[in-house]
């Protein structure tokens, strides 16, 4: 294994995920949106052929569906890792860029990622309606020691002449709970041709998840 597969690798390894056995958990939740605080409930299991379950009172359709939407984003990131995600390099760079050396993957997505140190600091996906760009800015240490991002900025490009349709910044809080960091907040400010809408989820009074 290259030098710059070995340490993407490694940044893997140090993202926080949740373990094998983890089944989910249950929480309070509520939405705040420029004009109103909407509250409700999730359950939010993480297995992959299942989505966070959400109530919010008085929302709309719209909103429950991307409340849905960032949840199960979160999910996904923190959900234990499988073996197969782990995709062979095709090419790699090792120029002296700021964000780092540039790994690229043979997934479906077309993976590429730039690994400064122990961070992943960008990752590039590609899919039929936009190219992906997620940059992580920031990030906190966990108790055992490894990291959970904090402050993303992601673009979303036109897949054929590369302009952004659409930018997101997000700001993600966790908490301690039982030993696992769960989400506690995660803030998203998205502009695009409609404009800017600022949108903020909080959980709290975690629990287990109920069968």
């Amino acid at each position: 294994m290259s030098s710059a597969s070995s340490a993407l690798e490694r940044a893997r390894a140090l993202i926080y995920r949740w373990p094998a056995d983890f089944a989910g958990f249950s929480a309070n939740l509520s939405l705040k949106d420029a004009t109103h605080t909407f509250r409700g409930t999730a359950r939010i299991g993480t297995d992959r052929s299942a989505e966070p379950e959400v109530t919010l009172e008085g929302a709309s359709g719209e909103q429950v569906e991307w409340v849905t939407r960032q949840l199960a984003s979160l999910v996904a990131h923190r959900r234990a890792r499988r073996n197969d995600e782990a995709a062979p390099t095709l090419a790699e760079e090792s120029a002296d860029h700021p964000l780092g050396v540039l790994v690229r993957t043979d997934d479906r997505f077309g993976s590429a990622y730039r690994v400064r140190g122990d961070w992943i600091t960008e990752t590039t996906r590609h899919t039929p309606s936009a190219t992906v760009r997620v940059y992580v800015a920031n990030r906190e240490t966990t108790p055992d020691g490894r990291f959970l991002p904090c402050h993303l900025a992601t673009t979303f490009s036109d897949p054929e002449t590369g302009t952004i349709t659409r930018l997101e910044l997000l700001d993600e809080r966790y908490v301690e709970v039982d030993g696992l960091m769960l989400p506690a907040r995660r803030s998203v400010i998205s502009q695009s041709s409609r404009g800017v809408v600022a949108r903020v989820i909080e959980l709290g009074a975690h629990g287990k998840a109920e069968s």
